[in-house]
Parts: C-alpha cells; structure tokens; sequence
C-alpha cells in the first residue's frame, strides 16, 4: 500500500515553523520519503488577519454564501517539489480551494493508494495505518470522527484516489472549512467516513502514561498542548513522543 502525504501549511502565523518542527523533524523526517508537499496560499496581511478572525468564529456559517468552484483559474507554483504554492489569499475563505489545488497536484504528480491530509499537530504511523485500512476493507474516507460529527476531522484525512477525484470535480462550495467540504461532498456520493481509534496528546502525563500502555496499533495520534499560549509545546510533545515510540529500534 502506497501513501502520500500532504500537509496543509500557512504563510504567516505559527503554523508554518511548527509543521518543521513537529511532522517533518518526526514521522516526515525520513530523506527517501516518496510524495510528500505541503500546501500555502501566496498573498496573505492584516485583511487576511480580521477575516480568519470573523470566519473562525460561531458565526461564520451563518455569513458565509455559496459560491462556484474553479480550479482551472487559480495558479500554483512548486517550490523544491514539496513545496505547493496557491495564488490565493490566505485565509478561511479560501482554505477550500486551497485544499482542493493540492488534491489536484497529487493526483496528476504522484502514484499512490491513499493520500494523508494533515495539519501541523498529526502524528501518523504509516504501518498501523495500513493495517487500519486493510480492517476496515479498504475504505476510500477515513480518519478521526471527533464530537459526533459525520465528517473526518481536519487534521487526519485519508483518502483514496476515488474520493480525491469526486472532490476535485465538485462545483459549489456551500461550506467555509475544508472537512466538513469534503465529508458533505462525498456524502452525496453515498461515501461515508470510517472512524479510526486516535490518541490525543495535550501534556506530559499523558505522554508519559503512554509510554507504559500498549498502543502499537493506534495509527492516528494528536498533539495540541493545553498551553495555548505557546504553540511551540505542541511540536516539543511530538518529539518526545517520537523519541519514545522508536528507542528501540
């Protein structure tokens, strides 16, 4: 089974620094390791800024409108072949096409089974992914259901070929955020998600009760420190984490 990976990126905020310093210094790390890139938008400022702050809000669903989807339109350039670069603004309004254009690329650049959609704060181990999949027959939607929702969460998504091209020839967006776009898109293609058993890591103690508990086959793991006031903890738990999965090896 063949995996691709992608990630999305942002060009201003922590989000950038952290994806280096969490996924690509762990799990992203290996130099021989085949389809990964990670997706930005070009344009981004202080108009950038206020409009993530409305569109991250409670109220976002009620302002945001539908609107046409077309990906022939918006450019992309390559930057050292892991590198994705949408000519967009980036903010929550175009986090969509953004997604969509490295579904895209994937598809028409890269030879692969699944492809992993994460954000800085996942954790994949690849070989209890596979062995997921395979129990669960192969799915073509999958990844982590989080507070009951019936879309896979944001920051773990596994997708086959098949799901990827449904996605990428939708023409409307009626929703702002990238997950659950994509769980009501493949909902009307009658393909619904497969939930995968995660571990969310939000502190030391649970890092380190992890270390005594048998958790070879949990594939999807989450790193978001309870300190929100700095980020940086979140990619500092990963590698403790790392560094304890494979110290024996």
């Amino acid at each position: 089974m063949r995996f691709a990976r992608l990630a999305l990126s942002s060009s201003h905020g922590p989000w950038s620094e952290l994806l280096k310093a969490g996924p690509e210094k762990t799990w992203l790390s290996k130099s021989n390791l085949e389809h990964y890139a990670k997706v930005l938008a070009r344009k981004h400022g202080y108009y950038d800024l206020l409009v993530n702050k409305v569109f991250n809000s409670r109220f976002s669903d009620k302002v945001w409108k539908p609107k046409n989807i077309n990906l022939d339109r918006i450019k992309y350039t390559v930057i050292d072949e892991n590198e994705i670069v949408v000519d967009l603004r980036e903010n929550w309004t175009n986090l969509v096409l953004k997604c969509l254009k490295g579904f895209e690329y994937s598809l028409k650049n890269w030879d692969f089974d699944y492809l992993i959609r994460v954000n800085s704060t996942a954790y994949i181990d690849t070989a209890a992914l596979m062995r997921s999949l395979k129990n669960s027959g192969f799915p073509d939607y999958a990844g982590p259901l989080i507070s009951k929702k019936s879309f896979v969460s944001g920051w773990a998504i596994i997708l086959s070929k098949r799901a990827l091209e449904i996605l990428i020839n939708a023409k409307k967006q009626d929703m702002i955020f990238d997950d659950e776009f994509i769980g009501k898109i493949l909902e009307q293609h009658k393909i619904y998600p497969v939930d995968l058993p995660y571990i969310e890591v939000d502190n030391e103690k649970k890092l380190s009760e992890i270390a005594n508990s048998d958790t070879q086959d949990i594939a999807l793991w989450r790193f978001k420190s309870l300190n929100k006031s700095d980020h940086r903890n979140d990619a500092i738990l990963m590698n403790q984490f790392h560094k304890q999965r494979y110290m024996y090896e």
